[in-house]
């Protein structure tokens, strides 16, 4: 089987992983640079595959072999070694990997590391804790001869530490996979290594606006890829190079009229930044007051609404789609003070004001801050 029809086997039976494997491209090869590829590795944009080794795989363990690959790169294992012992944090970043692959339903090759060093460490532990784990079991002055080589890690030590824009493109990418999986389908494990990855203080602004770059070139579900229609496989489609965000802005009673300055100046902030794109405005409170597709920044000049509470994604997005829109995805301001309605099969982000106790069915938070 070949490598996109692995993955398109992922998005059906493992969609999280799936969706998040669209972020890499596959090269096959024999070397990266001066390295030797005996298996597999990444860079945090490539999967670079061993032929030979691709070939002596069954389709269950290319599946999980790919989303190996992609868990280094979402859960940032490429920039987070530092001055540790390479070798001793290459195996912690393997043994966690798996572990939680091998929860995720995904069969894992019995040379794994998860069961040659596994008994040594609790594995559902953090990589950190692993490796100190590994540490205090003496490892790093007794790794065996066939784990003395840093082997499919090699072009981490190319991955620039420094990299924001490729750390936030995965920040992006696993909130986005989160959204666009299909409700139900995201194990708790999951959701609490997302939280954890997301965890780190970041400025909502860059963040959001990292994820509307990466939207404009996601793949999405509408319309789907008609490469697979043949084999009645609904695969997501690339969204190409045009972001059309739907921004759904809450004018309940619960909201400020300040709270709704911000978020219209946002709206705002975010049409001059993207101007070759197409900007919907939705104004909801118990029901849609107004759907606008705006052609100039100051277009927005009446607040409607005022009433009790709904958030109204699914309607929003089905009423979009009503007047000819495409939304590569949609993005709420809101408090949080009412019922969600149902999933969209496009990413979610609540752009949230002073609610804590807000927790989103699908989707993925920001809280907004003036500072």
């Amino acid at each position: 089987m070949d490598a996109s029809l692995v993955r398109a086997r992922m998005i059906l039976r493992f969609p999280f992983w799936g969706v998040l494997s669209l972020n890499l491209g596959i090269k096959f090869c024999e070397t990266v640079d001066t390295h030797r590829v005996d298996t597999m590795s990444t860079d945090g944009r490539s999967i670079f595959i061993n032929q030979h080794y691709w070939e002596s795989l069954s389709d269950d363990l290319k599946m999980s072999e790919i989303a190996h690959e992609v868990f280094h790169c979402a859960f940032g294992h490429l920039w987070r070694c530092g001055g540790r012992n390479r070798l001793v944090y290459n195996i912690a970043c393997d043994i966690v990997t798996d572990y939680n692959l091998k929860l995720s339903g995904l069969e894992i090759t019995k040379k794994s590391v998860l069961f040659t060093f596994g008994t040594l460490v609790n594995p559902a532990g953090s990589v950190e804790e692993v490796y100190e784990q590994l540490l205090q079991a003496g490892l790093a002055d007794n790794i065996p001869f066939e784990y003395s080589d840093s082997g499919r890690h090699n072009d981490w030590s190319s991955t620039e530490t420094d990299d924001q824009s490729l750390q936030l493109k995965w920040k992006s990418a696993i909130s986005s996979a989160a959204a666009v999986s299909y409700p139900g389908t995201l194990p708790g494990f999951i959701k609490e290594l997302i939280d954890d990855a997301l965890s780190p203080k970041l400025d909502w602004r860059q963040l959001l606006r990292e994820f509307l770059m990466s939207a404009k070139s996601e793949y999405r579900w509408m319309p789907p890829n008609k490469r697979f229609l043949h084999r009645d496989m609904i695969i997501p489609s690339l969204g190409g190079e045009t972001l059309e965000v739907i921004f759904a802005i809450d004018t309940s009673g619960s909201m400020t009229m300040e709270n709704i300055r911000a978020a219209l100046s946002e709206v705002t902030s975010i049409y001059d930044s993207f101007q070759d794109s197409k900007i919907w405005v939705v104004q909801a409170d118990f029901d849609i007051q107004s759907v606008t597709l705006i052609t100039d920044s100051k277009e927005i000049k009446e607040i409607v609404g005022r009433g009790g509470t709904r958030l109204l994604v699914n309607q929003i997005y089905k009423k979009v789609i009503d007047e000819g829109g495409n939304p590569n995805c949609l993005i709420y301001f809101t408090d949080g003070y009412g019922d969600v309605d149902d999933y969209i099969p496009i990413p979610v982000i609540w752009l949230l004001y002073g609610n804590d106790k807000f927790s989103p069915p699908f989707g993925w938070l920001i809280k907004y801050n003036e500072e």
